[in-house]
This record gives structure tokens, C-alpha cells and sequence, in this order.
């Protein structure tokens, strides 16, 4: 008997399926004697007889060991400028944190 997947994993179904008739991506949610359901990526659910899924292809994407699903996360970085105002004499130097560290033979 062909075992191409499980309850859980995510598999991808060519044929006659999807918007664009190519195929689509599905969790397999359960599997009986005569047919299989399957939970599309926005929800729905879908029952597909097993007499038919024997006459597609199915890509199993996961197996369903871990479930966890990959998402790509896009982070982006913007930098300000830090305005430093620094006031220096002969002493001492004085930036826009009020501290004072002085700079000339005296302090040390």
C-alpha cells in the first residue's frame, strides 16, 4: 500500500487544484479508508477521495515530526544620527550627557 504522507504534515497536491490549476499546499488534518481531508493554507477544508489522490502527485513539503512551520521575518535596521555636543577647554571635556572627564595632565 502507498504511504506518501501523514495526519500533519504539509504536502503540496499537483493536478486540477488551486487558483491556477497547478496544484496547491495542504495540511493533511485526517486520513480514512476512503478518503483523506485536507485544511488549505486559508482555512478551508477540503475531502478528496482516496480512489483520486492515487491518480495525482503529492510532494510531501514536511514531514510532520516537529510542527513548525518556516516564515521568513524581514528586519529593517534605521539608523539616526546621535547629535553630540562636545565642549572642550584646556581642562576638561563636556559632552551632551553632563559628564565630566578631563583630558589634561591635571586629572591624572
Amino acid at each position: 500500500m502507498k504511504h506518501p504522507f501523514d495526519v500533519g504534515d504539509r504536502v503540496t497536491v499537483y493536478g486540477n487544484t488551486g487558483t491556477t490549476l497547478k496544484g496547491d499546499d495542504y495540511f493533511v488534518k485526517e486520513i480514512s479508508l476512503l478518503y483523506t481531508e485536507f485544511k488549505k493554507m486559508e482555512g478551508h477544508v477540503v475531502q478528496a477521495p482516496n480512489s483520486y489522490l492515487n491518480t495525482l502527485f503529492i510532494l510531501n513539503q514536511r514531514r510532520s515530526g516537529g510542527l513548525a512551520e518556516a516564515v521568513p521575518i524581514i528586519w529593517k535596521v534605521v539608523q539616526y544620527p546621535i547629535p553630540v555636543i562636545a565642549y572642550t577647554d584646556e581642562s576638561s571635556v563636556w559632552n551632551n550627557f553632563g559628564t565630566d572627564r578631563r583630558c589634561s595632565s591635571e586629572a591624572a
